[in-house]
């Protein structure tokens, strides 16, 4: 079985962390993947106290939070 999400595929995944970097998440409880800040900045959200916060309509991004993202690559790693 081979997932690989193409570009533009919407996902749902399950935030790990949350860094002021990166948002970490879980797909489908199995595959990784991450939100960079610059992403996050463009969509409206800022970083405060471990959190990433929407400044227009106070969604929050969150440890155990699930959200829906849109595939921008897929960074293959061969074992």
């Amino acid at each position: 079985l081979l997932f690989a999400p193409a570009k533009d595929m919407q996902l749902r995944g399950t935030v790990t962390e949350c860094f002021e970097s990166h948002v970490s998440l879980l797909v489908y409880n199995f595959f990784n993947a991450s939100i960079t800040a610059d992403h996050l900045v463009e969509a409206g959200f800022m970083f405060e106290g471990g959190e990433w916060v929407n400044e227009d309509d106070s969604t929050l991004i969150a440890a155990e939070e699930h959200v829906n993202f849109t595939v921008e690559k897929n960074t293959r790693m061969c074992w």
